[in-house]
């Protein structure tokens, strides 16, 4: 779409199914030489029609100018394509979604964001982190089509209100990856399990990767780099008192960071986290390093 397109140009536009596929593409042969961003559906980009599909359904305008309103959203801002495939009304942490008109959205107020609520007590923090890891999971499993995996895992990409519910915020840099499709001879791997290699410090991955598996532990590291990585990790530092009665946190944040099996680790955190939870002596005197 060009910069200084006119309406009367959009809707003179031809052949939309093919532009729409063309902007979610991933390109295996030829990677985007700069970072790619925006909504990334793979491995075969056809998929983008079965994924908009409810969209258009639940519309009453015609076929044409639906596509267009996603071929403009998916060029622009394609936060609103997810926040309704994701509504919070199915218990998806993410903001209620109200509308969009033009590149004003217009989304419910959900809270702060976490990075800004460093001062709270570490109780609290657990509580959040704990939630952080279930959104991890839902984004990976949850949908019965789709994973979507989240480029911009960030402390200030979620926000928490009054009760600790969180919500993901930056929703406009996502990979979608169909899970169901019948792989062709240039997925060799795609029955095989992606774990997040060591590519470099830092929060970094492989879209590659990721695409040509029907499954990674991308969203699984991300949470645990950041309530515990090493970039302003939520949940540290760890109470003396805790690291003392609870030492197997620090050692299961650890090893789902560099673990070969993130799924099978970061079940084992959840479950760790939720008797810490229920556990009333144990905060009882918590104090800071």
């Amino acid at each position: 779409m060009e910069e200084n397109c006119k309406p009367i140009q959009l809707i003179n536009t031809t052949n939309i199914d093919d532009k729409i596929i063309s902007i979610v593409e991933y390109n295996f042969t030829w990677p985007d030489s700069e970072p790619r961003k925006g909504l990334v559906l793979c491995p075969y980009a056809y998929s983008i029609h079965d994924l908009i599909k409810p969209l258009i359904d639940s519309r009453k305008l015609n076929n044409k100018s639906e596509k267009l309103n996603i071929w403009t959203m998916l060029s622009i801002n394609p936060e609103p394509i997810i926040l309704q495939l994701l509504p919070k009304a199915h218990s998806w942490p993410v903001p209620a979604y109200a509308g969009v008109c033009g590149r004003l959205e217009v989304v419910a107020y959900e809270g702060v964001p976490i990075s800004s609520l460093t001062h709270i007590e570490w109780r609290r923090k657990l509580k959040i982190a704990k939630k952080i890891l279930d959104a991890a999971m839902d984004f990976t499993f949850k949908h019965d089509r789709f994973r979507f995996y989240l480029m911009d895992w960030s402390l200030d990409n979620i926000v928490a209100n009054e009760k600790d519910e969180i919500s993901f915020v930056d929703l406009e840099d996502v990979i979608v990856l169909d899970k169901h499709i019948s792989p062709r001879k240039d997925l060799p791997d795609w029955y095989q399990r992606y774990n997040r290699e060591l590519i470099g410090p830092g929060f970094t991955f492989s879209i590659e990767n990721m695409c040509k598996h029907h499954l990674s532990d991308h969203n699984l590291w991300a949470a645990c780099y950041i309530i515990g990585g090493e970039d302003n990790p939520l949940l540290y530092p760890i109470p003396k008192s805790i690291n003392a009665t609870r030492p197997h946190l620090d050692k299961l944040l650890i090893e789902c960071l560099n673990s070969d099996d993130r799924f099978k680790t970061l079940a084992k955190i959840q479950h760790y986290i939720s008797d810490m939870l229920t556990d009333e002596k144990l905060f009882g005197s918590a104090s800071v390093r």
